[in-house]
């Protein structure tokens, strides 16, 4: 350990925030700006992905449980993780 960390009165510069209530949010939808979502969408659509593609969190892929099933693409694609990870 650092003497810094080792001194009274230390704290680290980062803090875990608190989970904010999902209801409790303010409505962000009146700030956005379509057409600048629609030029971002016609941006990102225009470039290769290289073959990468989202299908779900890593939560949902356990080591040791079962398949992961998606359709990407119209294309049946199965995710798994061994017992390691």
């Amino acid at each position: 350990m650092s003497d810094r960390a080792e001194r009274a009165g230390w704290t680290p510069p980062l803090r875990r925030r608190r989970r904010s209530d999902w209801a409790t949010q303010a409505p962000t939808w009146r700030e956005a700006r379509p057409a600048l979502i629609a030029d971002a969408l016609k941006r990102a659509s225009g470039r290769p992905c290289g073959n990468w593609f989202v299908v779900g969190a890593s939560r949902d892929v356990r080591a040791g449980d079962r398949p992961y099933g998606r359709t990407v693409g119209g294309v049946e694609v199965v995710l798994w993780r061994s017992d390691t990870g």
